[in-house]
């Protein structure tokens, strides 16, 4: 009964040190957990027993965990296989998701900081503000306001602006280059190339489902194949032949043939399997 009676005490002292707290998102863990304990140092200095008082707070402080723990947790968004995802961020911002590809961002801290990460490719439309980052595995791209397309995978990493200005820069790398309207840049043996001009019509025909491909090596047209239309391919032939062409991700069957029949390349489709076979010379 005497341990029921104190729990109870104890009960009624967390509810009074935390009637009326909240965790700012703008204040640390340091700083939050010590502005309460004085609080409740200040208030309750003659009243509280020792052993009370290290009860309450431990309890306090895992409510003060959680609750910074929540304030800072990452919000992320994915696009699986065989689709696409458009997402608006906290400022307006807008990004479209290519299949395969996931961002992650905070927020509640989003108008301190516009910053995000990315996994694989987006097309994004940046509100005029604050500095915004797009942090990938091998770079970072940073503008202030604009249009511009991010692609890091396969060991790929390629950034073109469709408008305004925009500033990248590889990994633990002080290197920087600048791209305007029209122009592009991609790592290549661990480095950025100068930047080169860049048909902006191939972002609009690849936000539309349309990828086009020059003197690309057939595996990376088949990944692209398996993430727009959540297939496995299997092909035993030579993929570092190159394609020049493209495929819309609207219907597998015309996909197939527009990077097959002009390879030399038969298929069949078994479900969620795409089987691949060099079409042999007749004698």
């Amino acid at each position: 009964m005497k341990k029921e009676e104190e729990n109870k005490h104890i009960e009624k002292k967390i509810l009074e040190y935390t009637a009326n707290y909240s965790v700012p998102a703008t204040k640390s863990k340091e700083t939050a957990w010590n502005e309460l304990s004085e609080k409740m140092a200040e208030k309750h200095k003659s009243t509280v027993s020792l052993r009370t008082l290290l009860k309450v707070a431990a309890i306090v402080a895992v409510f003060i965990t959680a609750s910074i723990y929540y304030l800072f947790q990452d919000t992320t968004v994915k696009a699986a296989y065989g689709q696409t995802k458009e997402v608006t961020l906290p400022d307006g911002s807008y990004v479209l998701l290519q299949a395969g590809s996931q961002i992650s961002f905070n927020k509640r801290d989003w108008a301190n900081e516009r910053k995000l990460s990315l996994s694989g490719e987006a097309y994004f439309s940046v509100k005029k503000g604050s500095k915004f980052q797009v942090l990938t595995p091998a770079g970072k791209v940073q503008v202030l306001g604009t249009k511009f397309n991010v692609i890091d995978r396969d060991n790929c990493f390629e950034v073109a602006c469709i408008t305004g200005k925009v500033s990248v820069s590889l990994k633990n790398k002080q290197e920087e280059k600048i791209l305007v309207k029209g122009f592009y840049t991609r790592k290549i043996d661990n480095t950025l190339t100068e930047p080169e001009s860049y048909q902006i019509d191939k972002i609009t025909q690849r936000l539309n489902g349309k990828f086009a491909f020059d003197k690309s090596k057939l595996q990376e047209v088949f990944n692209e194949l398996e993430r727009q239309f959540d297939v496995k391919i299997e092909y035993k032939g030579d993929q570092n032949r190159l394609f020049t062409g493209y495929f819309s991700n609207k219907d597998l069957d015309k996909a197939l043939k527009m990077v097959c029949i002009p390879m030399d390349i038969e298929y069949q489709i078994h479900n969620k399997s795409v089987i691949l076979k060099d079409i042999q010379p007749a004698n």
